[in-house]
């Protein structure tokens, strides 16, 4: 080995050493012995500088062949590292099968409050015209009656005018055109309500006991508008979402789709029971999937190395092989583990060392590059 080669294994060894030192701290009180004895399985088959045992720093091959370092070999693609048993105890890596997980991983769907003012004024509105549209029923019949009794006895040559029976006639086609007219503006109020705010939302602010809307129109509690990815709410409606507000999470009720949505995408409704929330505020909504939890595997944290800005774990490869496979991480398990989508990786995966393995993976790179020079 070169000298420059020799420069460069030392101190890439200075780095496992750090984090073997780590592991074996932890596990074994910080003893020197311990530690001693994890440089030794690390550098176990050959010397820091490649030597074998001899003395010659020159590159005319005049080194012991015995000490020559073999290149890693490769596993679909990706150079393994090999570790027997005992140096493995040493080092504390060791290697399971992961646990079957089951994750409801939620979508998230931006969401606004909703003013509800404005519906709640056309609520008042059409109230007001509902009754005044009785009122005109009412004046309706009575000019109805009053006109045909006056007819009948004008016709029967009592002693009412044809005038008096015209101008009943008159009062009674009157009452018939305000009736007709407030009831175009009860239909011209609901339709309104159902483009801006959607039939089922509409039918619900307009009901005759308005048990439904009581909440919303107090501000005890609040409308969502939240803009779901295609395939998020079923056609029948989203059950257990839920938003972060206030620093509690607070549940949303799925009420119906809504004709505009914040962000794009499909709009729906959900109530907020019992949350007061301002109007305007933004906020991310949480769906679970229409289909229940997701299966996939359980990964204790301390067996995913970050590395080139992805996520790795290391797998059995054979009796002493390892070798690093890239995975994603779809975020924690309530009890601190990773979880991962599927059923892959499907064999041993190591669950404490992966570290260790990930230094001892590069010093071998380095080492048979070197040994190229």
């Amino acid at each position: 080995m070169t000298r420059r080669g020799a420069v460069r294994a030392a101190l890439f060894l200075l780095i496992v050493l750090g984090l073997g030192l780590a592991a074996v701290a932890a596990r074994e009180g910080a003893d020197m012995g311990a530690a001693a004895r994890l440089w030794d399985a690390l550098t176990a088959g050959g010397d820091v500088d490649g030597g074998g045992g001899g003395e010659d720093d020159d590159d005319d091959g005049g080194g012991d062949e015995d000490g020559a370092f073999a290149p890693p070999p490769v596993v679909g693609g990706m150079p393994a590292v090999r570790l027997d048993a005992a140096r493995a105890a040493l080092a504390g890596v060791t290697a399971a099968r992961l646990e079957p997980a089951r994750r409801a991983p939620a979508a998230a769907a931006p969401a606004e409050v909703v003013d509800i003012q404005p519906l709640a004024a056309l609520r008042d509105r059409y109230r007001e015209r509902f009754f005044a549209a009785r009122a005109a029923e009412v004046e309706l019949e009575a000019a109805r009656r009053d006109h045909e009794r006056l007819a009948a006895l004008h016709r029967g040559n009592a002693d009412v005018s044809e005038k008096a029976a015209l101008r009943a006639e008159a009062d009674r086609d009157a009452a018939r055109a305000e009736r007709d007219r407030v009831r175009a503006e009860l239909a011209a109020l609901r339709g309104r309500a159902r483009r801006e705010w959607g039939p089922a939302l509409a039918e619900r602010a307009f009901a005759a006991d308005g048990a439904g809307f009581a909440g919303l129109a107090s501000g005890a509690d609040s409308l969502l508008r939240a803009a779901a990815p295609p395939g998020v709410v079923p056609p029948g409606g989203a059950r257990g979402a839920w938003f972060a507000h206030g620093g509690a999470r607070v549940a949303a009720e799925w009420l119906a789709p809504a004709p505009r949505a914040a962000g794009g995408g499909a709009g729906h409704f959900f109530l907020a029971r019992g949350a007061a929330a301002p109007a305007g505020l933004r906020l991310t909504l949480r769906i679970p999937p229409a289909g229940g939890p997701a299966e996939g595997l359980a990964l204790p944290p301390e067996a995913a190395v970050r590395a080139m800005g992805r996520d790795w774990v290391y797998v059995r490869a054979g009796e002493d092989l390892f070798v690093r496979r890239e995975v994603t991480l779809a975020g924690p398990l309530p009890d601190g583990r990773y979880w991962l989508a599927g059923r892959e990786p499907a064999g041993e995966v190591v669950t404490a060392g992966a570290a260790i393995l990930y230094a001892e993976e590069f010093r071998s790179q380095i080492r048979n590059e070197d040994d190229d020079d």
